[in-house]
């Protein structure tokens, strides 16, 4: 626990959730398991389902990926590990 990570604009930031654990947090949200932390097509795929589930998370889950990437225009190019924490924080599932 405790992985740094940097946003697009190198401001870095404590990872404290291993990727095993940000997998197994979105698996139970989502109901499929896959490596969220790492695959871009893993986390469209959990975005499009909190969009179709919950709108004020998915509302909520933009404004922390614009803030996470340092900026709109760098979320659009966001990692897969700044969208599973976005996702997670959104959710209310993060741990610190």
């Amino acid at each position: 626990l405790g992985k740094t990570i940097k946003g697009k604009h190198g401001k870095e930031r404590k990872q404290t959730m291993t990727e095993q654990e940000i997998n197994a947090a979105i698996a139970e949200i989502v109901g499929v398991e896959r490596d969220y932390a790492n695959d871009l097509n893993a986390m469209h795929d959990a975005m499009l389902w909190i969009k179709q589930n919950d709108v004020h998370a998915f509302i909520d889950y933009n404004e922390i990926l614009i803030d996470l990437a340092d900026g709109y225009m760098a979320a659009v190019h966001a990692t897969a590990q700044q969208r599973s924490k976005a996702f997670l924080i959104a959710a209310g599932k993060w741990r610190d």
